[in-house]
């Protein structure tokens, strides 16, 4: 619960401080706004990132996600994470968030991760975890131009992306 809540408020700061930077009542960043490259919806971004697991393990994971932000700057999106060496250890996650200004998209993270795991117990016998393990997180992607700048952050691990607008 804690984390849930975490998340809601790190998602709710960020959000404020962008659109008081962007929409100040006396105008002080309304030229600097102006000159931001805003992509007018709807389109869809692309990105590939590389981020580590860590439930009691450290294993570099690839993810390529889709999202596609609507007219009304509502995002959704699909992402696909695979362990390269490993057959059997990959994720899937939904997202849902929002594109603030044009140039922030923020939003929370739900899915499936599909890891094993292996632990040493104090026999020092080793003992194999492995199945379905649900993950809630959340994720940010700076646009510049046409390019996005991410992290995604969740029980199941932290990791950064890089990505085009389409």
């Amino acid at each position: 619960m804690k984390k849930i809540l975490l998340m809601i408020g790190i998602l709710l700061i960020t959000t404020l401080c962008v659109k008081s930077q962007c929409f100040s009542r006396k105008g002080i960043m309304n030229n600097g706004c102006e000159n931001l490259t805003i992509n007018i919806p709807p389109y869809i971004e692309m990105s590939v990132g590389q981020g580590i697991f860590f439930p009691n393990t450290f294993k570099n994971i690839t993810k390529i996600d889709i999202n596609y932000i609507t007219k009304d700057e509502i995002v959704y999106g699909l992402s696909f994470g695979k362990v390269i060496n490993k057959k059997s250890d990959y994720s899937i996650n939904a997202f849902l968030g929002y594109n603030i200004l044009g140039c922030v998209i923020t939003g929370v993270t739900y899915g499936y991760t599909n890891v094993t795991t292996i632990k040493v117990n104090k026999k020092a016998e080793p003992i194999i975890y492995q199945g379905w393990h649900s993950n809630f997180g959340m994720s940010a992607k700076f646009i510049s131009g046409m390019t996005t700048f991410g992290a995604f952050g969740s029980s199941s691990g932290i990791g950064v992306s890089i990505g085009k607008i389409f």
